[in-house]
């Protein structure tokens, strides 16, 4: 075996580009006769990282960054790194330890979207980083602390290959096949150095196809039936199965083979952030089917439906379907079409009326959106909605390999549960290692620390009630990371809806994506709160908000919005009524009083005009936060 390398292209500096190719002749000098596979990915994007390289042995995942400075290194986690006396960058980030860091995660989260076939899942919180400099340096390693220096290296050429070699873990467990997963899954072709020539044959490692990897038997059938489907005159398939029976599997198997047969195909997901973690490319539904213009009824702006463009045979396949549901969806400040998704899909499709097909795939033991005979799922539904039949096939087995997973075990423990009606006291399989179940409360502070304060961002707490969750999220904020009450610099974010960045020089609002984390960078001073009179209440409905500026984990931009401070820190994530209502007729009354300032205009554009103010208002679209019990300076 040998080294196999993959490049997107050329790197933007010289430096960059002698890094690189040096790198692979001291790999192909070390590796090139051993019976090893090695892998060296270069430059890179990972869920919206910029990636100098990467290399992965059957062990080993290192994500590296390059560096062309030399000397003696000044390592810091959140200030300045020195060589010398020049700062060493990283990038758009303070220091390259934060980048390396940053890079590794994004890796890490993407690579949970593969279906390795190994016997056992590689545990992939063990990916190394690794900073290299191009020219001479010194670096004291003391200087590392100990829950860093178990994951992160900083070498110069003299120490690269014995550093690689020395980087191994019996967590990650790589088969051949499972590299070329990965090299598939990053999309990255083949490189060939200068003065190299052309290959007389292409890599079979980078030709693997995970459509034509061989599936479990029960897969295999599962397959048969979904392609009888696509070839047959019925309009809707449910496919359903529990964690670990390997629906994730099918998605792409399913969208092959309806490319296979020159159908074109949509993957839909019931958001952005479920899509991303996705095997294929996928999209919000909400983004495929709604518009982004809207128009306003009772003065609510409502996002109509797209005009279908889609091909007459278009497949669609919708992910997660036990979240698509006619349950009425209707926010304080917005509307997609009728509320009710399924019935707005269903219609969007026009699959009454063309040869279109669409394939519904979840899970009926996860929360639904609404009551379950509601959802996607529910076959008297979908038929009484179409007229039509519905295809139905449940995956019944459990994976092989999967069956000791704890999680499944779980799964299928809470399954089996639901389907006998049983609700209550369910029992969790705990290990004492990945699933820990603190039955002595006097126990629980001192087990959760130990914890927490070992590895923060593999750590999970699961409670019962909000409440509880409020009281966790509060300890380990106050008693583990010395954060204090208030929200400060350095918090972790989570944002539920999507608010409006304060963005003064910009001619159209900019939204920030609902369900995302961001990092605090600085919690503005005095921000003035929001007196709103009401009819039947005595006192004026006080409304609180927080001015933050902040780092949106997912991309690294920077935004600064207003946040609802109750929302923040109540025990439940809720606004009560008279809040909700508050917002509203405040917004409305800036409104009316910006229109007695301009030219008076029809009625019909008087409402468009409200719309656009009221989707556009920084107050009333404020943001919705609570804290995620984690910290920017912790590994």
């Amino acid at each position: 075996m040998t080294v196999r390398v993959y490049r997107t292209h050329a790197y933007e500096t010289t430096h960059e580009n002698r890094i690189f190719d040096r790198l692979l002749n001291e790999l192909e000098r070390a590796w090139g006769d051993s019976d090893d596979l090695i892998i060296l990915l270069g430059n890179f994007y990972c869920d919206g990282c910029e990636i100098d390289a990467a290399v992965m042995k059957k062990n080993s995942i290192t994500v590296i960054e390059f560096k062309d400075y030399g000397g003696n290194i000044t390592f810091s986690e959140n200030g300045l790194w020195l060589a010398g006396e020049v700062q060493v960058r990283g990038g758009s980030k303070p220091n390259p330890f934060i980048q390396v860091r940053d890079n590794k995660f994004a890796v890490l989260n993407s690579l949970k979207r593969i279906s390795f076939s190994s016997d056992r899942q590689p545990n992939l919180r063990y990916i190394s980083g690794l900073v290299l400099f191009h020219k001479p340096i010194t670096f004291d390693e003391e200087q590392l602390p100990p829950n860093i220096e178990r994951w992160f290296h900083v070498v110069d050429f003299a120490g690269t290959v014995q550093r690689l070699s020395q980087i191994t873990s019996r967590e990650i467990n790589l088969s051949h096949q499972d590299l070329a997963k990965i090299v598939q899954h990053f999309s990255i072709p083949d490189y060939v150095p200068p003065g190299w020539g052309t290959k007389a044959i292409t890599d079979s490692l980078s030709a693997v196809d995970t459509a034509k990897i061989e599936l479990p038997n029960s897969l295999e059938s599962v397959v048969s039936r979904i392609d009888q489907f696509l070839c047959s005159s019925k309009k809707i398939l449910i496919v359903t199965g529990m964690m670990g029976t390997g629906l994730h599997l099918l998605q792409k198997a399913i969208a092959d083979k309806s490319r296979s047969l020159r159908r074109n195909c949509s993957v839909l997901a019931p958001n952005s952030k479920i899509a991303s973690v996705y095997p294929v490319e996928s999209k919000s539904i909400y983004s495929h089917i709604f518009t982004k213009n809207y128009k306003v009824e009772k003065d609510l702006p409502i996002y109509g439906l797209n005009k279908n463009q889609d091909t007459e045979q278009q497949v669609y396949i919708v992910g997660d379907a036990h979240l698509i549901s006619d349950s009425q969806l209707e926010n304080d400040v917005f509307r997609y079409g009728s509320g009710q998704l399924l019935t707005d899909f269903l219609e969007y499709t026009e699959i009454e009326k063309t040869k279109r097909q669409v394939i519904f795939m979840g899970d009926m033991f996860q929360l639904t959106r609404g009551k379950i005979d509601e959802s996607a799922l529910s076959y008297e539904r979908l038929q009484a909605a179409i007229g039509g039949e519905i295809e139905q096939i449940n995956l019944d087995f459990i994976l092989p390999g999967q069956e000791q997973n704890l999680f499944v075990r779980n799964c299928q423990q809470i399954a089996q549960s639901i389907h006998c009606g049983r609700f209550n006291q369910l029992a969790a399989i705990a290990d004492d290692s990945n699933c820990i179940q603190i039955v002595d409360r006097a126990r629980e502070q001192e087990v959760s620390k130990a914890l927490f304060l070992e590895d923060c961002r593999f750590t999970k707490f699961i409670v019962f009630t909000n409440e509880s969750v409020n009281r966790i999220n509060n300890q380990v904020r106050q008693e583990y990371l010395g954060l204090g009450k208030e929200i400060v610099s350095g918090d972790i974010v989570h944002i539920h809806n999507s608010p409006v960045a304060l963005d003064r020089q910009q001619q159209e609002p900019t939204y920030i994506s609902n369900n995302s984390f961001a990092e605090v960078l600085e919690v503005y001073p005095n921000t003035s709160p929001l007196s709103q009179p009401l009819k039947g209440r005595e006192q004026p409905i006080r409304v609180i908000f927080l001015r933050l500026r902040v780092r949106l984990l997912e991309n690294g931009k920077e935004v600064e919005f207003y946040c609802l401070r109750d929302y923040l820190y109540a025990d439940k994530p809720e606004l009560d009524k008279d809040t909700l209502i508050a917002l509203q007729v405040s917004a409305i009354s800036r409104f009316r009083q910006q229109q007695k300032q301009v030219i008076e205009s029809e009625e019909s554009d008087k409402s468009n005009e409200l719309a656009k103010f009221l989707r556009s208002d920084p107050h009333l679209n404020a943001a919705r936060l609570r804290f995620r019990v984690s910290s920017s300076n912790l590994v």
